[in-house]
């Protein structure tokens, strides 16, 4: 018998007593459930104290507020710079956030965008459930994907995707146009994730005109201790003038027949 999470028994209780909790008769704060002990140091990542947050789930996610985006390029309501688009193969385009600090992605390919320029040196930290329908996640950095008209406004990005035993780089001229960096690979020591198994990911981007850098990482024993999974460089041939544009957005995606995908503890931050 496994034992329930204080967000399992907190929304099981919702549902239980949802009538209640519309007649106001039962009331539930914005986040009843106490925080989570706080990790040790962090290793294996940059110094971040003095890093610009450009975007921090914590204080979105967690305000007491569900709600539920299915339209492509529809926005959160309590966030104006970040959206969900495109996706929806084999399983329903969804985003749901239930205002505890979760947030469930669905849908093959679906992908949610924040829209913060950035430059120079980037880290994406987040914290994703995998389940037996997701095939992979993945990350773009310094993206200009969707602006559309010449090539050159459309430069993809800096691409990461992380599987169940695997994980790969590539880098995207504009769209569809995809150059491997990196082939799938397995994991280092024999890591697997399995199903229900929450991962800590990050990933560090570095941008210098058309020479590009990445470090993956995962911290697996959630311990603060980053261990690197992945890395690589790569240089624009195709598309070189795009690169010389402001990227205006980073993302993560689900892959596969995902549906209610868990992501959490999401930061986006540039050095």
């Amino acid at each position: 018998m496994s034992i329930q999470t204080c967000e399992e028994k907190l929304n099981e209780i919702k549902t239980q007593f949802a009538d209640l909790i519309a007649a106001g008769v039962i009331t539930v704060g914005p986040n009843p459930c106490p925080p989570e002990p706080a990790p040790g140091p962090i290793t294996g990542l940059p110094n971040l104290e003095d890093a610009i947050v450009l975007f921090n789930s914590t204080g979105l996610w967690d305000n007491g507020h569900p709600r539920t985006m299915t339209g492509h390029h529809e926005f959160d309501p309590d966030d104006k710079h970040t959206e969900v688009a495109a996706g929806g193969h084999c399983t329903a385009r969804k985003w749901f956030i239930d205002g505890m600090g979760n947030s469930f992605l669905s849908g093959g390919m679906s992908r949610v965008y924040n829209h913060s320029p950035h430059q120079g040196t980037v880290v994406i930290l987040q914290k994703v459930t995998f389940n037996a329908s997701l095939d992979n996640v993945s990350y773009e950095v310094f993206s200009r994907h969707n602006e559309g008209g010449a090539i050159e406004n459309r430069w993809g990005g800096l691409q990461n995707h992380f599987s169940h035993k695997s994980c790969g780089a590539k880098a995207e001229s504009y769209h569809k146009s995809y150059h491997t960096i990196n082939k799938d690979a397995p994991y280092p020591d024999g890591h697997v994730i399995k199903d229900g198994d929450e991962v800590y990911i990050a990933m560090i981007g570095i941008k210098n005109g058309p020479k590009y850098k990445f470090t993956s990482l995962i911290d697996w024993d959630h311990n603060g201790t980053y261990t690197k999974v992945m890395d690589g460089d790569y240089i624009e041939t195709e598309n070189p003038k795009g690169t010389e544009l402001q990227p205006l957005y980073w993302r993560f995606r689900t892959n596969g027949c995902p549906k209610d995908v868990k992501f959490r503890d999401t930061k986006f931050y540039q050095l």
